[in-house]
């Protein structure tokens, strides 16, 4: 088991965020820790790759970026960015967007794949998604890849609710 750990501070308290991840099947959690080593809240996520500070954002006392990688299997990988926020004494998942997909079948070395990217605004309060998603071959001698058509490409916007406490599509 491995943790990451990310403090805050704020007016009204100070705590500990802390991800557990573990192998075997790869999952994790999130634990919110008080100064005093009391569990406020808990949330299941996935496998946490990453753990960083998010922004300030109305109706959240604290948020934080989390890469995850919630399992997978031979020739798929999937990873999706978090941001969790706390919104009194519980934990919510204000956002959860698929960021990289993969499939890819051995024999035949092609596969499908999937990348976005978020852009927020200066004030986070809203964000930019595009999504392009390609088809692809490797070159069977060099292992890299020889041909990759886009297949689609997406752009959407969401805006953060602060009464949800969380990242919708835009009204």
């Amino acid at each position: 088991m491995e943790f990451d750990s990310l403090p805050f501070s704020s007016a009204a308290d100070r705590a500990t965020l802390y991800s557990a991840r573990w192998y075997g099947p790869d999952e994790g959690v999130l634990l919110l820790v008080s100064c005093q080593g009391e569990v406020f809240a808990t949330l299941n996520v996935g496998f946490v790759k990453s753990l960083r500070a998010g922004p300030h954002l109305a109706g959240a006392s604290v948020t934080a970026f989390l890469t995850v990688t919630p399992g997978g299997g031979t020739g798929h990988e999937l990873e999706r960015l978090l941001l969790v926020a706390r919104a009194g004494d519980r934990l919510t998942v204000g956002l959860s967007e698929l960021t990289y997909e993969r499939d890819e079948s051995m024999p035949l070395r092609e596969g499908n794949e999937k990348v976005s990217r978020l852009r927020f605004s200066a004030g986070y309060d809203t964000l930019e998604l595009t999504s392009v998603e390609a088809r692809f071959r490797r070159n069977s001698v060099t292992d890299s890849i020889a041909v990759r058509v886009e297949t689609a490409r997406t752009v959407s916007k969401r805006c953060w609710i602060e009464a949800r406490v969380a990242f919708l599509d835009c009204q």
